[in-house]
C-alpha cells in the first residue's frame, strides 16, 4: 500500500498543476478582455478552443496508454504545457490565443487516458471511488488556488505575469512523475511481466454502457466547462465585483467543491452499490445551485448558489470515473475512457462559446445558465439508465471474489 500512496500523491500533484494551467485563462479573462478589447463572444471562442484540442487528443492518448506505458506520457506532457502556457503571456491577438489554447488542449488531453489507466489498473474496484475522488480533488483545489493567485498577479503585474509564473509547476511535476510513477501495475505479481490484452476500439463502441456514459459525460461537461469558463466573469460582469475581489470570491465555490468531492468519494466507497443514484443526486443538486446563483438578489446569495453548484458538480466527477472504470474492459481502460472523453469533451468546446454568444445576444447570463441547467437534468436521466449494467457488473465482481481469495 505504501507504493500506492506515492502513486496517489503523484497523480494528485499532477492534477493540481494540470488544472492550474487550464483555469488560469478563465480567471484572467476579465483583464484580458478589457486590455485587448475582446468581446465576450470572442473570448468564449478562446475558452472553447482549449476543449477542441483536448477532445481531439483523447482517443489517441487512450490508445497510446493501453499500448505503451503511461509513465513516459506523464513526463513529456507537462513539459509541453510549460512551453505553451509561458508563450500565452506573450501574445495579444485572439487568433494567437486560440492557436495556443488548442495546443495546450492537445498536450493536456493526450495524457488523460494515461492518468485514467494508471489509477484504475493499480487499485481494485471497491477502492475506485475513493481513489478517483482523491485524484480528482485538484479540479476543485486548483481553481481555489488559481483564483487568489491569478487575481493577485493580474492586479499587481498584469495578466501576462500569471502565465509566466505557471510554467514553473509544470516543469516540476514532470520531475516528480519520473521518480514516483511506477513502471508497471501495482496489482501485478512481484515477478509478473504480463499485462491484460488491449481491446480494439471497434469492440468498445459496441458496448451500450459506452454510449450512455459518453452522452452523460457530454451533458455534464457542458455544464462543467460553462461553469468553469464563465463563473468568474459572471461575478465581474453580472454582479459587478472588482477583479481582485472576484479572484477570492471565485475561489470560494471551488473550495466548497473540494469538500463535496471528498465527501462523495467517501460516500461512493461506502455505498458503491448505488453509484448511479449518487451521480443523479449530484447532477440535480448542481442544477439547483445554478438556478439559485442567478435568481439571488445579492452577491452573497449568488456566491452561495455558485458554491452549491460546485459542491455537487465536482462531487459528480469521481462517481462517473469509477463507474466507467468498472464498466470498461480489462486492458482497454485507456482506450475506453479516451473514447468516452473525446465525445464528452465536445461539450467542453461548445459550452464556453455558446454561453458567450448568448451573453452577447441577450446582455445577460440567464439564457446561458438555463442551457447548463437543462444539460444537468438530461445527465441525471441518462446515468439512471446504467442501473442494470452496473448491477450486472457488481454480480460479476462478487462471483470473482472467492477465486481471487483462493
Amino acid at each position: 500500500m505504501g507504493r500506492g500512496r506515492w502513486l496517489i500523491l503523484a497523480v494528485w500533484l499532477y492534477g493540481v498543476t494540470n488544472y492550474l494551467d487550464r483555469v488560469a485563462m478563465s480567471f484572467a479573462g476579465p483583464a484580458i478582455m478589457k486590455s485587448l478589447h475582446i468581446s465576450p463572444a470572442t473570448f468564449g471562442a478562446i475558452l472553447s478552443s482549449f476543449s477542441v484540442g483536448y477532445a481531439l487528443s483523447q482517443l489517441p492518448g487512450g490508445i497510446l496508454a493501453d499500448r505503451w506505458k503511461p509513465k513516459p506520457i506523464l513526463i513529456v506532457a507537462p513539459l509541453l504545457w510549460a512551453v505553451l502556457t509561458g508563450v500565452t503571456g506573450l501574445v495579444s491577438t485572439a487568433s494567437a490565443f486560440i492557436a495556443l489554447r488548442v495546443g495546450l488542449g492537445i498536450a493536456e488531453g493526450i495524457a488523460l487516458g494515461a492518468i485514467f489507466k494508471i489509477q484504475f489498473d493499480n487499485f481494485p474496484s471497491e477502492h475506485r471511488s475513493l481513489v478517483a475522488s482523491i485524484g480528482l480533488t485538484p479540479i476543485a483545489v486548483a481553481p481555489a488556488l488559481a483564483g487568489p493567485l491569478v487575481g493577485t498577479l493580474v492586479s499587481a503585474d498584469g495578466w501576462q505575469a500569471a502565465f509566466f509564473a505557471l510554467t514553473v509547476p509544470s516543469i516540476a511535476i514532470a520531475v516528480v512523475n519520473y521518480f514516483l510513477i511506477p513502471n508497471r501495475s501495482l496489482l501485478e505479481g512481484e515477478h509478473s511481466t504480463s499485462r491484460p490484452k488491449a481491446g480494439s476500439f471497434s469492440e468498445i463502441v459496441r458496448l451500450r454502457s459506452f454510449w450512455v456514459i459518453a452522452a452523460t459525460w457530454f451533458c455534464f461537461n457542458f455544464a462543467y466547462w460553462g461553469y468553469n469558463g464563465w463563473m468568474p466573469s459572471f461575478l465581474a460582469m453580472e454582479r459587478h465585483v472588482d477583479i481582485k475581489t472576484m479572484g477570492y470570491l471565485g475561489g470560494l465555490p471551488f473550495a466548497i467543491g473540494l469538500i463535496g468531492m471528498i465527501f462523495f468519494g467517501w460516500l461512493g466507497t461506502r455505498m458503491h452499490k448505488y453509484r448511479p443514484q449518487l451521480l443523479a443526486v449530484c447532477y440535480l443538486g448542481a442544477a439547483a445551485g445554478l438556478f439559485i446563483a442567478y435568481s439571488a438578489a445579492s452577491v452573497s446569495g449568488s456566491v452561495a448558489g455558485l458554491s452549491m453548484t460546485a459542491f455537487f458538480l465536482f462531487s459528480g466527477t469521481s462517481g462517473i470515473y469509477a463507474l466507467a472504470a468498472d464498466l470498461s474492459p480489462d486492458g482497454s481502460r485507456g482506450t475506453y475512457w479516451g473514447a468516452v472523453s473525446a465525445l464528452g469533451q465536445l461539450a467542453g468546446a461548445l459550452a464556453p462559446i455558446t454561453v458567450g454568444q448568448l451573453i452577447s445576444l441577450t446582455g445577460t447570463f440567464s439564457t446561458g445558465l438555463s442551457v447548463m441547467i437543462v444539460m444537468l437534468l438530461i445527465a441525471c436521466a441518462l446515468v439512471l439508465l446504467l442501473l442494470l449494467d452496473y448491477r450486472s457488473k457488481l454480480q460479476s465482481f462478487n462471483s470473482a471474489v472467492p477465486q481471487r481469495q483462493g
